[in-house]
């Protein structure tokens, strides 16, 4: 794989980032998602929009509300066992359909439990949780001593001004704060002045785990926890397949194409499409798109994709 690591930045301490090992290079990060050991995306072809069996809504292979299989059989969904309780922290305006936190629930339904903020569980020793969050006293992953035994993490899902704000809540004093490597996102939601290591938020809960293993157990990593990806591997891999084929045509979808989001095997129509839609943005400002957090998006969504 032709991975393409960040500039070489310093940590707080001044010491050297370490390097990622996730960039954004046009099919790098299809590279990535091959190199997981993922469950059979098989059973997901084909799926249709049906009836959930508890809330009665039409969804399309999961019900985002009831974190159920829907119209699949649920092995076709994959389990993941996580060894730290998640609390996923979620700001009311956070559209439950755009959030990939939802993943997290259906795929690893034991060890996540998502939370509409201000809602949270008495907390009887903070010390015991961490919290994901990059503050200026926040420790690396691979720095953490987990001699401690921590029992959960928590994670926020909103905007990045929220989620400055939910961190200050009392009620989350006295959790270590800790961050991950800085990694390249490959959400398909791009997030308006904010650089590409801006994470989805089962993306950070992915690469938290993958970070934490090693110095936790003293062992290399071996794929455990690559399933927490599984469907946002399978939307990355059906928004792909949308704008090769050509059927992304609005200029809204076409944003996707620059940057080298998109690993076109290109068409000369394609190229020119997105050279045009990158020409409007220029010309309207169309890079400043999106207002911060994961579930907030101009323009339309590229339906052929949607599992919602």
């Amino acid at each position: 794989m032709a991975f393409k690591p960040l500039p070489q930045t310093t940590q707080a301490d001044g010491t050297p980032r370490k390097e990622p090992y996730v960039m954004a290079e046009p099919g790098a990060y299809k590279d990535f998602l091959a190199s997981l050991k993922l469950h059979s995306f098989d059973a997901l072809e084909g799926a249709q929009r049906e009836v959930c069996p508890q809330c009665k809504a039409r969804r399309k292979i999961y019900c985002y509300d009831c974190y159920l299989a829907v119209g699949v059989p649920p092995e076709a969904l994959p389990t993941v066992q996580l060894p730290l309780h998640v609390h996923i922290v979620k700001h009311p305006l956070e559209l439950q359909s755009k959030s990939t936190a939802v993943h997290a629930k259906i795929l690893a339904r034991e060890s996540v439990d998502i939370h509409s903020y201000p809602d949270f569980p008495p907390i009887e020793d903070p010390s015991t949780m961490l919290l994901a969050f990059p503050s200026k006293d926040a420790t690396d992953v691979s720095q953490v001593d987990y001699t401690k035994k921590y029992t959960s993490i928590v994670f926020v899902d909103s905007t990045w001004f929220q989620a400055k704000q939910i961190v200050r809540d009392q009620r989350f004093a006295g959790m270590p704060h800790v961050k991950i490597q800085d990694i390249h996102t490959g959400f398909w939601r791009v997030q308006r002045n904010k650089p590409v290591t801006h994470l989805a938020t089962i993306e950070a809960i992915y690469h938290f785990f993958r970070q934490m293993h090693t110095p936790m157990t003293g062992q290399p990593y071996d794929g455990r926890f690559d399933n927490i990806l599984f469907l946002f591997a399978y939307n990355y891999n059906l928004i792909q397949n949308v704008y090769r084929a050509g059927n992304a045509e609005s200029s809204g979808h076409l944003k996707l194409a620059r940057a080298g989001y998109i690993d076109f095997a290109a068409g000369p129509a394609v190229a020119a499409a997105a050279a045009a839609a990158d020409a409007v943005a220029v010309q309207e400002g169309e890079d400043d798109d999106l207002e911060g957090g994961e579930g907030r998006e101009e323009g339309r969504e590229v339906k052929a994709a949607r599992t919602e």
